[in-house]
């Protein structure tokens, strides 16, 4: 029984030799591997740096300085490490063998644009137009470059901005979606007319905004801004608008630190208002502004502003007064595609009639994010922005025509979307949905509002 034993385990080895085998491969497996991440470095050591490129091309070219091709290869590697100096000599050297190069001159104005030297890069990008031989696609470039440069150095900047559309709202007169009121602190029923009413309206805003600069530093610039807002309601024509705002003042930013930023805006402020083609009031006022900017504490912004308002009727005599506000505002930056916005606002109007002199708080918040656009023809990303805002408002007395023994206070909330959508560099559709409510201990003033939303901004 034992040799047949026996017999029987040494005639079958098999098993051992297939484990050992796979043993032994996967021993070369795992050696073969550690020997190519060990190599790895070494492999990558052999390639040749950006630098050591630079150096040999450098000195291909100094061997054969009247060759372009080595020269424009210098000068293209010189770009990529930084050595602007080195590139424009280069690049120079090029056009004493050859003036009629239209592109290497595009190429030198474009560099001497990037340094801020705008007088050289001026020079360089007039001769691409001018020459005879340029193709259309290299003049076109130029042409763009010398209006950026115009611009930068010009003492007088104008830009704009307008933004046009259609608006539906589910309670465009702010009416209380009920018909039972207080009047003189009873109940009474208020007729359908006055309470909540849809309506749609077609509106224009826009600004254009003027700054000269005194070119001296700090930097000091005179900035004065045109406002305005209309608009046409389809049936609730007593709400038809016409705004008109214009502010201007000095603009003086400093530079604390490195990588901080102050700015410092008082103004003046002039504004009209118009309901249905009647003036309605008119404000002068004032106010300051301060931005600080920092990489480690963030952007700030404080600003305080303060109007006197007279309005036309006599009969309105009664809502003259100071309006007064101050906001603080804070943005962070969460991410490269994604951006917070904290605010917190008090608001006072201080009126001749005591029932209508109030204080305002109010804390808000917005999230902006933007995203690549999923059409590949349009570079601009796309912006998409979510908003909450929540208000007290509380009166310095009754309104006896309400309730003459209690003093009107409400609690409103903002919730708004929207989506910005660029059609070009200067033009984007604009998408907004947006709901509001307001809470009153008087059911006169409760109501709760709507608002769709689709315009078009141009930017100018």
């Amino acid at each position: 029984m034992r040799q047949s034993t026996m017999a029987k385990v040494d005639s079958n080895p098999y098993p051992y030799r297939v484990t050992h085998c796979l043993i032994i491969r996967l021993t070369m497996v795992l050696g073969f591997a550690v020997i190519s991440l060990i190599s790895l470095p070494l492999i990558a050591e052999e390639a040749p740096t950006p630098q050591q490129r630079y150096d040999e091309a450098f000195r291909t070219m100094y061997k054969d300085a009247s060759n372009l091709d080595k020269t424009f290869h210098f000068a293209e590697l010189a770009i990529q490490i930084g050595d602007i100096e080195g590139a424009l000599a280069a690049l120079e050297r090029m056009l004493i063998i050859d003036p009629g190069l239209p592109q290497i001159r595009l190429r030198l104005g474009a560099l001497y644009f990037q340094i801020k030297s705008y007088a050289m890069a001026q020079t360089y990008l007039s001769e691409v137009i001018k020459h005879p031989e340029a193709p259309a696609d290299v003049i076109a470039d130029a042409e763009t470059m010398l209006v950026k440069i115009n611009a930068l150095t010009s003492a007088h900047h104008l830009t704009g901005t307008l933004l046009s559309g259609i608006r539906y709202q589910s309670n465009a007169n702010s009416g209380p979606g009920s018909n039972e009121i207080l009047l003189f602190g009873n109940t009474a029923v208020l007729d359908d007319q006055y309470t909540q009413q849809s309506d749609s309206d077609g509106y224009l805003t826009g600004q254009i905004s003027h700054v000269y600069n005194f070119d001296r530093d700090p930097a000091l610039k005179l900035e004065t801004t045109l406002s305005l807002y209309a608009n046409r309601q389809d049936t609730q024509k007593q709400l038809n608008t016409r705004l008109y705002e214009l502010q201007s003042g000095l603009h003086l930013g400093l530079a604390p630190k490195p990588r901080e930023s102050l700015d410092i805006r008082p103004y003046l402020v002039a504004n009209r208002l118009a309901l249905d083609g009647i003036d309605t009031f008119r404000s002068l006022g004032g106010g300051i502004s301060v931005g600080y900017q920092s990489q480690q504490r963030g952007d700030w912004q404080f600003a305080v502003r303060i109007e006197d308002r007279e309005h036309d009727g006599s009969g309105q005599s009664a809502l003259d007064g100071l309006r007064s506000r101050i906001d603080l505002t804070r943005r962070l930056s969460l991410s490269e595609t994604t951006a917070a916005t904290i605010g917190i606002s008090s608001f006072n109007e201080h009126t001749n009639d005591a029932a209508s002199s109030h204080w305002e708080h109010g804390v808000s918040g917005t999230l902006q994010r933007g995203f690549a656009s999923p059409f590949g023809a349009i570079k601009q990303a796309w912006t998409t922005a979510l908003s909450l805002g929540l208000y007290g408002r509380d009166y310095d007395a009754a309104t006896p025509t309400v309730d003459p023994d209690t003093r009107r206070s409400d609690t409103t909330i903002r919730v708004g979307a929207n989506l910005s959508i660029p059609m070009s560099a200067t033009l984007a559709l604009m998408v907004s949905v947006g709901y509001s409510e307001v809470d009153s201990n008087l059911p006169n003033f409760a109501n709760e509002n709507w608002v769709t939303n689709i315009g078009l901004m141009g930017r100018f």
